[in-house]
């Protein structure tokens, strides 16, 4: 009688006695379960998808249809689904944003720091980019005058790299997002501050200057003027930013 084989957790036999091994781990949540063939094949492939979850060497696919890749295996790949460069995702991105003002109500930062991201990690394939690689290029990041950037600055440049790998992930481009492997930057809560009543009384008395000069012959720029009153008493009244 055969020797029954030694569990092995996350491996499994689907149909007990049948030879046929699987594989199954959870990535962003999600369960995959992958056919292998013999158990010491399924549990080479469970380490590799470890080896690779841990250094973020390669990609790990959320799909059992798709097999575990090193970053050297993906770039000698050029048929793999992870080929798909980073210059591609930025493009698609941009897109979306031109295309969708309402939602994408800066029109300007979005599209210049997805370019400046390109012009760096265009050529790369997608999931070929590391965590690391791109911490520290945030890291290096200058303004024009030579100094490094903010913190905020930083957190900003993070957050649109990390909506080009969303974009992806949500067109089935790629399955990885690298920007997920460190941190965003903690910042300053900053500085509350509040209208002095004398300050309150002086940009009231500013406005009202100029409802009163206003001719009778201009009713519209009357009420026009009278308005900027309005949105100050919503303003003082809510705490909304001025970019608000």
């Amino acid at each position: 009688m055969a020797r029954k084989a030694k569990p092995i957790k996350s491996v499994y036999e689907k149909n007990e006695g049948s030879g046929v091994w699987y594989v199954r781990y959870r990535l962003d949540g999600k369960l995959v379960r992958k056919k292998i063939g013999t158990q010491a094949q399924a549990k080479t492939y469970l380490d590799k998808v470890n080896y690779v979850r841990a250094t973020g060497d390669g990609v790990v696919p959320l799909s059992g249809k798709q097999a575990v890749m090193t970053t050297k295996e993906v770039a000698d790949a050029p048929s793999a689904p992870g080929q798909i460069t980073l210059g591609e995702l930025c493009e698609g991105l941009k897109a979306q944003i031109a295309d969708d003002p309402e939602h994408y109500r800066d029109q300007y930062n979005p599209p210049r720091r997805i370019a400046r991201i390109k012009g760096v990690f265009g050529d790369r394939p997608a999931a070929s980019v590391r965590p690391f690689e791109i911490r520290d290029w945030l890291s290096s990041l200058k303004t024009p005058k030579g100094a490094r950037i903010s913190d905020g600055t930083w957190n900003r440049y993070r957050t649109v790299f990390s909506a080009i790998y969303t974009w992806g992930n949500e067109k089935e481009k790629v399955t990885v997002n690298p920007v997920r492997g460190f941190k965003a930057k903690k910042q300053p809560e900053g500085v509350i501050r509040f209208l002095d009543p004398e300050e309150d009384v002086a940009l009231r008395k500013v406005l009202m200057e100029d409802v009163e000069k206003t001719p009778a012959t201009q009713p519209i720029l009357r009420q026009q003027r009278m308005h900027r009153i309005y949105e100050l008493d919503i303003a003082l009244g809510t705490g909304v930013r001025r970019g608000e």
